[in-house]
């Protein structure tokens, strides 16, 4: 695998990133009632403990500092939970080595909302007697409810240890040596089941797999939900069986709301993924060409990564039919037209623009092919700059995704599209790098294939010629490599 494809993620980062120089006898302990404090956030706001209790249902103290890779880690799983309770919860990240400047400078660059501050009260030497990161959630009785050290690895997690401090009926302090665990809902009546998936008149029957989180029965049982929103590296899978004939097609109504190219809701036929939907997608029909006639096993999943969650984290199902006749022609024809312009499972990018340019290069030990591998480089100078992306007929565009160097995603069925192909807004280009790349999947079914690609492109000449120089490595040594030039293409 190419490095740019590479994930480095290590059971350091859930590790304390520094243990303690010192014992204190004096630490505050589970359930401990704590002294009232104030400090000076980095954006210049005194804040002090009871005052945020007099505001809020808890608060959660994180403390951390600057070159803590832990620390890093945790923050965004952190400011999504934030992002979801900050009205009820605050969240006060105290810092007891770096001084606000540094810390509000920090803040920025990881997109955080919640508050920071320097210890300048020597805080830290109350809670912290082992290392960091240390969260500390302290409820509206001012008494500690969790203390641990170490960096949480999901959202999730943070969740689960809110949750029970935001309910109106709470009362005695309620103290935690762990962060509560998820109980999996029971699996649903298949009656119920059957009543909630199948058209009026219909008559397919459906099982819940006992192997994964079940799809739960809405209150009005006229849907099922998947049930496990929030549970990393999860799925919720309900399965049924269907006998087609030639020209037969499979129709259903689904919503997902979840993190697009990432936590995706699946129709598998035959073992094969067929119709892929992730991001955020209103109640809308499907419809599946079924073209070879026989017994054909249908699973629909809603499959959860460990990454992150977004919107609501949840998928929908309803109105599973089978389509026969002129019936199933209707349907197929008011399915959207999507330019599917290349052969079988393929896809490719190309810069579209008047100062879009591919670039080539003199690689004569092939050490940019072996680091970088690309499958082309272009100059896109100014911003805005516009993909056109182009995917063979048995792709499906839901499931067919890019993605950028943080990470974020986009599915082909989320962009415009004309006659040629689909259109994508890239990224603009961080001038301190001078470049940013691009990895396009043409299919869930092979993320980590031959199919998958990279394209690279540059802000101007000078990073062109800085990265010839400096950034690609020579294969035997790791220095830089020598004798590397650019040139257009055209």
């Amino acid at each position: 695998m190419k490095r740019i494809l590479c994930v480095w993620l290590t059971l350091l980062l859930l590790l304390p990133g520094h243990i303690a120089a010192e014992q204190y006898d004096s630490y505050y302990r589970l359930g401990s009632k704590v002294e009232d404090f104030s400090l000076v956030t980095s954006a210049g706001e005194r804040v002090s403990l009871y005052g945020l209790l007099s505001q809020y249902k808890a608060v959660l103290l994180n403390f951390w500092f600057a070159e803590c890779g832990p620390c890093r880690y945790e923050f965004p799983f952190l400011q999504k939970a934030y992002e979801l309770y900050g009205s009820e919860i605050a969240v006060l990240a105290i810092d007891p080595y770096d001084d606000n400047e540094t810390i509000e400078r920090y803040r920025d660059a990881m997109g955080i909302t919640f508050m920071m501050a320097a210890d300048t009260a020597g805080v830290t030497d109350w809670f912290v007697d082992y290392g960091f990161p240390t969260s500390v959630l302290i409820d509206r009785n001012s008494v500690v409810c969790y203390i641990e050290c170490g960096a949480q690895n999901s959202t999730d997690a943070f969740i689960r240890l809110l949750t029970p401090f935001t309910l109106n009926d709470y009362d005695s302090p309620l103290l935690l040596s762990s962060i509560p665990s998820v109980v999996q809902p029971d699996q649903p009546d298949t009656g119920e089941l059957n009543a909630a998936l199948n058209v009026e008149n219909g008559a397919l029957s459906f099982v819940s797999s006992a192997d994964t989180w079940p799809w739960i029965i809405s209150e009005d049982g006229n849907y099922i939900l998947s049930s496990n929103n929030g549970i990393d590296n999860s799925s919720s899978c309900v399965e049924t069986s269907v006998f087609s004939q030639p020209g037969d097609a499979l129709t259903f109504r689904a919503f997902t709301s979840s993190e697009e190219g990432r936590d995706v809701f699946a129709v598998v036929i035959d073992q094969q993924i067929v119709k892929a939907l992730s991001g955020e997608n209103p109640w809308r029909q499907y419809v599946i060409p079924l073209e070879s006639a026989g017994f054909h096993s249908v699973l629909f999943i809603y499959s959860k990564n460990d990454l992150d969650f977004s919107g609501a984290d949840i998928a929908a199902l309803d109105d599973v039919a089978l389509l026969s006749g002129e019936e199933a022609q209707k349907a197929l024809e008011s399915a959207p037209d999507y330019p599917l312009t290349l052969d079988g499972i393929n896809a490719s990018l190309e810069f579209i623009g008047e100062d879009a340019r591919e670039i080539k290069f003199n690689d004569p030990d092939g050490a940019l092919n072996a680091f970088y591998g690309a499958a082309a480089y272009y100059l896109v100078s100014g911003e805005n700059a516009i993909a056109r992306i182009q995917l063979g007929a048995e792709c499906d565009p839901g499931g067919a995704f890019i993605q950028d160097l943080y990470g974020v995603s986009q599915t082909m069925d989320h962009c415009s599209y004309d006659e040629s192909g689909f259109l994508y807004s890239a990224p603009d280009i961080n001038p301190g790098l001078g470049w940013n790349a691009l990895m396009l999947f043409p299919s869930l079914n092979d993320v980590y294939g031959r199919y998958g690609k990279v394209y690279i492109y540059f802000l101007n000449e000078k990073a062109l010629d800085v990265f010839c120089r400096d950034q690609i490595p020579d294969l035997q040594t790791g220095e830089p490599a020598e004798g590397i030039t650019w040139y257009y293409a055209d």
